[in-house]
Formats: C-alpha cells, structure tokens, sequence
C-alpha cells in the first residue's frame, strides 16, 4: 500500500485548521476526525468512520481517516451501524488508535 505525501497531508490539515476558525467550528468537524463517546465502559459510539476492518465478540477494529479505533472487550456486539456512526456495546475494556 502506497503512503501518502506527508507534505500533501500538512497543506490538507492546514487548510482544515484555516476553514475550522473561518467558520468557528472545530476541527475535527470540518476535517472529518473520528468522534468517540464512551458511556461508562458498556456503550461506544464513533462517528466518522470508514467502515468496519474486523469483528469479534472481543474486538472491534474501525477504520477512520487517518488509522483506526480498536475496542477491545468481551461480549462485544454491533447496536447499530449507519454510513457515518457505529454503536458498540459489551463489557469495554480498552479502547485505543493505531495511526496509518
């Protein structure tokens, strides 16, 4: 897999951050960044994603713009997904980002 241009990849991040204060609003909004809400250690929620890379009762992998969200847990089960959320629910036990 080709990697992208990290020169290209700055001017993108860098007109991202100019449009986010032009239109007073944050960046991850504007630059398509991954939101994650964590309820209690029971329910993720992660908005801005790109798809599901792997499922198991113990792990799910999403993949986002810039890597992806691993939600390692135990009986782990898909509440929902939808073309820009997915819901998770088990047992949480971590969650972590594996940058591309």
């Amino acid at each position: 897999m080709k990697s992208a241009d990290p020169v290209v990849s700055t001017k993108k991040e860098n007109i991202r951050s100019k449009l986010s204060a032009t239109l007073d609003m944050p960046v991850d909004f504007a630059g398509g960044m991954p939101r994650i809400v964590l309820t209690g250690n029971r329910t993720v929620l992660v908005e801005n994603h790109s798809g599901i890379r792997a499922f198991s009762g113990e792990q799910v992998r999403i993949a986002c713009i810039y890597g992806e969200i691993i939600i390692d847990g135990k009986d782990m089960r898909l509440n929902f997904l939808k073309k820009d959320e997915i819901e998770a629910e088990g047992e949480i036990v971590a969650i972590s980002y594996r940058q591309a």
